[in-house]
């Protein structure tokens, strides 16, 4: 049901530092990422349009996964 960006929404909820509007910042920035593609008037191939939102997705992991803290309660009873 979500296309496959189940992967990009947890991704920003961790880019977001599970703060609500950081997140809702880092869904906007991918989903401007996967728009790409709907728009026509690229010289780029279909492809790396297509891969793009996950190209993002991994950078941005990359360069915040360190300073990511999730939250103290989660995972307890």
């Amino acid at each position: 049901m979500t296309a496959g960006r189940g992967y990009i929404a947890l991704a920003a909820v961790i880019f977001g530092n599970w703060k609500p509007l950081k997140v809702g910042a880092a869904c906007i920035m991918f989903g401007f990422a996967g728009a790409l593609e709907l728009t026509g008037h690229w010289q780029i191939p279909a492809q790396l349009l297509n891969s793009f939102p996950y190209l993002l997705t991994m950078i941005v992991l990359i360069g915040v996964i360190d300073k990511s803290k999730p939250p103290a309660s989660l995972g307890k009873h």
